[in-house]
């Protein structure tokens, strides 16, 4: 919780966090913590499919104010598809 409430304005996707985190946790650790921030009500999540059609879980601090365009940001940039 101490690293969503300092980075209060960041929308992060689950693998990002389980990356940022793996040197000190194993990934299903970190998985299992953000299940249980959300189902308490302190971290908010949304899932989104990406223009490839991939599904991506997103995760943001509650005191963040304006999730969905940084949210759209990330979908677009971490499952670019080029058109052709």
């Amino acid at each position: 919780m101490n690293w969503f409430e300092s980075n209060p304005s960041g929308v992060f996707y689950g693998r990002q966090i389980e990356v940022i985190f793996e040197k000190t946790y194993f990934h299903w650790i970190t998985h299992k913590a953000l299940k249980e921030l959300t189902n308490e009500g302190l971290v908010t999540t949304e899932m989104r499919v990406t223009p490839g059609g991939n599904n991506l879980r997103l995760y943001w601090a509650r005191r963040n104010r304006y999730p969905k365009r940084a949210a759209a940001f990330i979908v677009n940039q971490v499952f670019w598809v080029p058109t052709s």
